[in-house]
């Protein structure tokens, strides 16, 4: 079966949002005034920026808004 997965918009913009989210405050922690030491605080700025980057993949892959078909009692008796 080879269909392509469809995302609807909502999570789009939630997956889109944690990402971001996770990404901001991972750099908001890895400042200069943060407590840690600075390998740490480097470690968690590499995790923050990736963040960020997953959080830009997410918005731009492509969904089908379109509502995903349901599955029907008379359809999984088939199976």
């Amino acid at each position: 079966m080879s269909e392509t997965p469809t995302d609807c918009l909502a999570c789009r913009i939630t997956g889109t949002a944690t990402f971001t989210g996770v990404g901001i405050y991972a750099l908001w922690m890895s400042r200069e005034a943060a407590p840690g030491s600075r390998g740490s605080k480097r470690l968690v700025a590499l995790f923050g920026a990736a963040m960020l980057v997953g959080g830009v993949l997410r918005w731009r892959q492509t969904g089908n808004t379109a509502a995903r078909p349901t599955l029907s009692v008379s359809d999984a008796r088939r199976t």
